[in-house]
């Protein structure tokens, strides 16, 4: 007789179902399944429930343990297909391939492993609090020190109010389901190729599918200062900022849920940044070099949109703050969207105060990205939301706010846009639940709800309602038309992005303008031929990643290119703001030299900080870009030299990016040649540069 394979052997009678239970409170939180086919919860019933909370169907309670068990594996053979079964049943690597089931919605994946119809996320996460408790562990708190404050977050943060962060859901669902299948195929492979049943799996296998990554962005919030602050006293954990961020405990607690790394999350996260800064970092690919394209990108950096410095950047620009925060994100999500492979976008606010005072105003940013997020089809999770009332009721609280807001016995109010470690536990609870709202979701819809029926043509021509159905599908109890398609209804979907929101976009011109607009910003329809590249021939901005997080790793990012320097050098201010500074006085000059492009480049962006006070008084540095076709040739200039100066009339330090256009020579900056880019400092003392990127985007 053919050895059977794992997920098919009989389920041992004394397996915990506890176990089983922990393992399907993950299903996807981050869209991943239970334990895979040889743990799969057969039929929820009332028949029976066993002590761990299990619905398990039995046809009589006088049957067998061995026939109840034969009923498993007849029922797990039907929902992989009986020919794969028997055709793969010798286990071998061919087996494995045949019997992933695709994942589309009700019909199998991970949504196989779930009952129909799907259960609520917030049943599931009310069914399965104490294995969300212990999974929420830090992974360096081995004694579980901070287990009260964790079970007292989890009290207040139910499911009815963790309902309330679903700001906006994502409209493709399909994109969902791309990125449940990635995380799908990677748990199913570590756990048929690691020995054991229950412990938390890891595998270092090149064969191995990726995991999902997670890319996340933002400011000092994201990044995780005052991190460390909490309520509990006589702990003596210590994280670093990065460690102890929301970030990390994300990744942690999906990973330890579904007991295999299955979800890997990096972020780019540096202080005084905000989505001004994000655009350009995604645009321009200035993510590390061993940063893999995203399966799923969020925004976190809404308290920094919110910031003294974003006020005082609008008002440069003459916009007010409002107007500013929709340009700016309504950018980034145009950013995010287009191009190659997009990422799962999500939208993550978790902005409570007290940047401003003003109620009004401090939801002013929800309500952007609200209206925002629903009109261009993206998920957005709101932190804030959920938490709002509990901050307004009593604003000492110290859980969900930034603390310190009252200082000293006086209790002077202050301002404090850091909260402390209990956010960062309630931030992971927050993006962990709405991730499972995705999956509980997903696997509720029919593959015809997913995808229609519209194939590419029918998306980019006009179609008339002689030939065109809507897409209509009797599925889910919706009867057949008797009479045909009705007339009138709404268009194809288009997949491309809708026309810029402004206060001239009309009723009567959207319809145009979208067609219009649909060429250019259309998504690549086979995203499996999609090349995803660097546009950048050259990039960094300092802090960003940790690598280039201080002196010595800014040097070491920087010293290849330099042909020559005198008199500059990284330098930090108290830790922070590591930039490439003039320390040899006025007239320190430095060259970058870049031989033998790879790919053109059109633009040239200089990221450079502005401050105040004696020692910024007259900075200046002037920049002369460059370029010749090959060794043989003279270096012909670009374009005029750009001077940029240091010094502005506001009390912050900011930085502003400043763009040099290279497309209007001759030959323009092609693959081949050598780029050259002098910067010497020629007004003042100090000047601060703090990211570079030459790319072929502009």
């Amino acid at each position: 007789m053919m050895d059977q394979p794992r997920y098919l052997r009989p389920i041992s009678v004394g397996r915990s179902r506890a176990a089983l239970l922990r393992i399907l409170t993950a299903i996807f939180l981050f869209g991943l399944s239970a334990n895979l086919y040889s743990q799969i919860p057969i039929t929820a019933s009332t028949d029976h429930v066993d002590p761990d909370g299990f619905a398990l169907h039995i046809a009589s309670e006088k049957t067998s343990q061995v026939e109840k068990l034969e009923a498993e594996v007849k029922l797990l053979r039907a929902r992989i297909g009986e020919e794969n079964y028997a055709k793969n049943a010798d286990g071998g690597e061919d087996a494995k391939a045949a019997t992933i089931p695709a994942v589309t919605g009700q019909g199998g994946g991970v949504c196989s492993l779930m009952s129909h119809p799907a259960p609520a996320a917030s049943s599931l996460w009310n069914n399965h609090l104490a294995d969300i408790h212990r999974s929420i562990r830090h992974p360096e708190d081995g004694r579980y020190a901070y287990h009260d404050l964790t079970a007292s977050l989890l009290h207040f943060l139910t499911p009815i109010r963790l309902q309330k962060s679903i700001s906006a859901p994502p409209v493709n669902y399909a994109h969902v389901g791309r990125v449940l299948d990635v995380a799908y195929k990677r748990y199913w492979y570590i756990r048929e190729n690691t020995q054991g049943d229950m412990a938390f799996k890891t595998i270092n296998d090149a064969k191995a599918p990726p995991p999902v990554n997670i890319l996340v962005m933002g400011g000092s919030v994201t990044l995780g200062v005052l991190c460390m602050d909490n309520p509990i006293t006589g702990t003596d954990l210590s994280y670093t900022r990065r460690r102890c961020a929301w970030p990390v405990r994300l990744e942690a607690f999906i990973n330890r849920a579904v007991k295999a790394d299955v979800v890997r999350v990096q972020t780019i996260t540096m202080g005084g940044t905000n989505t001004e800064s994000g655009i350009k970092i995604w645009k321009y690919g200035l993510q590390s070099d061993d940063y893999p394209h995203p399966d799923v990108l969020i925004n976190a950096y809404s308290t920094n949109d919110v910031h003294v410095n974003s006020v005082a950047a609008a008002e440069a620009k003459n916009q007010s703050l409002n107007d500013a925060l929709w340009d700016l994100t309504q950018q980034f999500i145009r950013t995010a969207k287009a191009g190659c492979k997009p990422p799962l976008l999500v939208y993550f606010d978790d902005y409570i105060g007290n940047e401003r005072n003003e109620i009004l105003e401090t939801t002013q940013l929800s309500q952007t990205i609200h209206h925002l997020s629903h009109y261009y089809g993206t998920m957005a999770v709101s932190y804030a939301n959920a938490v709002r009332d509990l901050v307004y009721r009593g604003t000492e609280e110290e859980w969900f706010s930034p603390h310190a807001w009252y200082k000293g016995r006086a209790k002077k109010w202050t301002r404090q846009i850091h909260p402390g470690m209990s956010f960062h536990f309630s931030a992971a609870i927050v993006i962990a639940y709405n991730f499972l709202q995705l999956a509980s979701t997903y696997c509720s819809l029919h593959s015809s709800q997913l995808y229609g029926k519209l194939d590419e043509a029918q998306q980019l021509q006009e179609v008339s309602e002689a030939n065109w159905d809507y897409g209509y599908d009797s599925v889910n109890g919706l009867p057949g038309l008797r009479n045909g398609p009705v007339p009138k209804g709404p268009r194809p979907k288009i997949d491309a992005l809708p026309p810029w929101l402004d206060r001239e976009l009309t009723l009567e011109t959207i319809t145009a303008r979208w067609n219009e607009d649909a060429v250019k910003t259309r998504h690549v329809p086979d995203q499996s031929k999609c090349d995803v590249k660097r546009p950048c021939v050259f990039s960094f901005v300092s802090g960003i990643t940790p690598d280039i997080g201080d002196p010595k790793g800014l040097t070491a990012r920087l010293e290849p290119y330099l042909a020559y320097n005198q008199g500059w050098e990284a330098q930090a201010h108290n830790g922070f703001k590591n930039g490439w500074v003039p320390t040899g006085g006025l007239g320190s000059k430095f060259t970058l030299q870049l031989k033998q492009l790879r790919q053109p480049v059109k633009v040239l962006t200089f990221m450079v900080m502005k401050s105040y006070g004696e020692k910024w008084q007259g900075s200046k540095i002037r920049i002369n870009a460059s370029f010749r076709v090959d060794s043989n040739s003279l270096y012909a200039p670009l374009a005029a030299p750009m001077d940029i100066k240091g010094e502005h009339g506001k009390k912050t330090s900011e930085t502003y990016n400043h763009e040099l256009d290279v497309t209007g020579t001759p030959t323009g900056v092609v693959p081949g040649g050598d780029l050259k880019i002098d910067v010497k400092l020629v007004g003042g003392t100090t000047a601060k540069i703090m990211g570079l990127a030459f790319c072929d985007n502009v």
